[in-house]
Order: C-alpha cells, then structure tokens, then sequence
C-alpha cells in the first residue's frame, strides 16, 4: 500500500513485487517459480512512530485502539511483526 511521506520505502516495496512478478514470469517455464514474503506490519522505528505517535495525534484515539485501526486497514489481523 502507499502512504504519504515514505516514497523511498514505498517504491522499493514495490519495486520487489514486481521483480517477483517478472522473475515468476521469465522461470515459469523452466519449473522455477518466485515468491515475495510480505510481512505486513514490522515495529520499526517508522512504524513504531506512526502508532505511538503520528495516528493518535491525528485521530484524538487512545495509542492501543489507534494502533488496532491502523494496521487492521491493511492486513486481516492487528499482529505486529518485530523487525
């Protein structure tokens, strides 16, 4: 997903997506397939700043239920990863 303020994060993201794409479409026919781990949500220093801080200042929510909301928008459960 994009998010303002993290374009060089962003784009590399993105960016290995699709070299997976592209390197399942090249191998395919030689029997090798390709495959991107996505995490979802690590506790970085980035995303550590967005549910401490960043979200609750902007939704006026409690940091546990702002931090739930945020990463429920993008993945099934509110899980954090640790980086």
């Amino acid at each position: 997903m994009a998010s303002a303020d993290k374009v060089a994060y962003v784009a590399a993201k993105h960016g290995i997506i699709g070299l997976t794409k592209v390197t399942a479409l090249e191998t395919a026919n030689a029997g090798i397939t390709a495959n991107a781990i996505c995490p979802g949500w690590v506790l970085d220093a980035v995303g550590a700043e967005e549910i401490r801080g960043a979200v609750p200042r902007r939704t006026a929510r409690p940091s546990r239920q702002a931090k739930t909301e945020l990463v429920r928008e993008k993945q099934a459960d509110a899980r954090l990863h640790h980086a």
